[in-house]
């Protein structure tokens, strides 16, 4: 039976039944309002009456798809990504990491002091991007467990570095990294089709959600002069008992423009904005990496930004 059979039966049916209370009339107008309404969702071109075969699929799967939905159609249109490593290193010597695979975004900031920062940043936004499977779960359980996998990967690839003698103490130390994870979601209620993002940091990488010109999220620092130089860092041994996991949440409506950003960019996004200043309409000016690579250097000659390593994560969500 097709889904306008379904329909006629169904009133049909009421009809016979000589129902005469409008309540109960009107509460199946609004079932079938809200069926006609995800059915829509989930097939935003095909007709209403006409329904190809092959996208049939059992009510369970078509939850499954509502759940997994992130509000961005083309994750790779929509997002730009820069990357630059601290004045007078080389490339190999950048430290930060980043991971865009939707729902789920992150950028990490690896610490400088401690040994192989850069592979334990990057293990934390790789295991963060790779948890699709766990859409619906608390952000602070998903971390928690990325943490734990990451810290068997870490010392897993230490077996395979030649560790000399005078570096063995660092090396048990652990390696250091500050993180900011931004998960995407949809959220359907009766009529129409909600955005949310929500946000989990441990440490001074930033959130910023920017709509209609305006800086509505700061997340988690809100003045660029609380950043300091011993911020929380996840490590990649001991159980990270002491770490402060902060989470954050709100809607989306098309026409936002998220950024993740590691330190130093963060501390500058916020104080040209507390000098009245529009950051986010200079990035967005930029165009390529050379361009990028030319603000950056103008910032750190101007002594307006810490010579670091820089990444910035920019997430468009289409009208």
């Amino acid at each position: 039976m097709n889904l306008f059979g379904f329909f006629r039966n169904a009133w049909n049916d009421v009809l016979l039944t000589e129902i005469t209370d409008i309540k109960i009339i009107g509460l199946f107008g609004l079932v079938m309002l809200h069926v006609l309404n995800r059915f829509r969702l989930r097939y935003p071109n095909e007709g209403i009456w006409f329904v190809k075969k092959k996208q049939k699929r059992s009510i369970q799967n078509n939850r499954q798809d509502y759940v997994n939905s992130p509000p961005l159609n083309d994750c790779e249109s929509n997002i730009r990504i820069f990357a630059t490593q601290k004045n007078g290193n080389t490339l190999d010597e950048y430290e930060d990491a980043y991971s865009c695979e939707k729902p789920f975004f992150s950028v990490a900031d690896g610490a400088t002091e401690s040994s192989f920062s850069k592979e334990w940043a990057k293990l934390l936004v790789t295991g963060f991007s790779n948890n699709k499977g766990a859409i619906k779960k608390d952000l602070k359980d998903i971390l928690n467990l990325v943490i734990s996998n990451a810290q068997a990967e870490w010392c897993e690839m230490l077996k395979t570095k030649t560790i000399l003698w005078h570096a063995e103490e660092k090396v048990k130390r652990g390696a250091h990294a500050a993180f900011i994870g931004l998960r995407l979601i949809n959220d359907y209620t009766l009529f129409r089709k909600k955005m949310k993002w929500e946000s989990i940091s441990v440490g001074d990488s930033c959130l910023f959600v920017i709509r209609n010109d305006a800086l509505i999220e700061s997340f988690p620092i809100k003045k660029s002069s609380d950043f300091n130089s011993s911020p929380f860092l996840m490590s990649s041994v001991g159980k990270n008992d002491d770490i402060e996991m902060e989470i954050s949440s709100g809607d989306l409506k098309g026409g936002d423009c998220i950024y993740l950003l590691t330190d130093a960019i963060a501390q500058w996004f916020l104080g040209a904005h507390e000098n009245n200043k529009l950051p986010w309409k200079m990035m967005n000016d930029i165009k390529n990496k050379e361009e990028f690579q030319l603000f950056i250097d103008g910032l750190r000659s101007a002594h307006a930004i810490k010579n670091d390593d820089v990444t910035v994560m920019n997430i468009v969500i289409p009208d």
